[in-house]
């Protein structure tokens, strides 16, 4: 089992249960970021769950484990989510 924790910004819904979050990272250099995209879910796999109802482009702290779904391949199972970004509805 690989642990992984990260800072990244949610994207979009890839089905009812999964997204994606990207997360920028420096090049070797240094003098420019690269954005890596993941697949992301909970490990409760619970349709409408506050982690699937944030808006993409939300900051997110994560950790979670790396597992294989047969599916869509390497997916971040989410076991712990704080959000970064301060956002309401008005």
């Amino acid at each position: 089992m690989i642990d992984i924790c990260c800072i990244g910004t949610l994207g979009d819904l890839i089905n009812p249960l999964t997204r994606t979050i990207i997360v920028e990272r420096d090049t070797p250099e240094g003098n420019e970021f690269v954005k890596d995209e993941f697949y992301i879910r909970e490990w409760k796999n619970l349709e409408g769950s506050y982690f699937l109802s944030l808006p993409s482009g939300t900051l997110v702290g994560v950790r979670g484990r790396m597992e294989v779904d047969k599916k869509i391949g390497p997916v971040i199972v989410l076991e712990q989510l704080t959000p970064l970004t301060s956002f309401r509805k008005m």
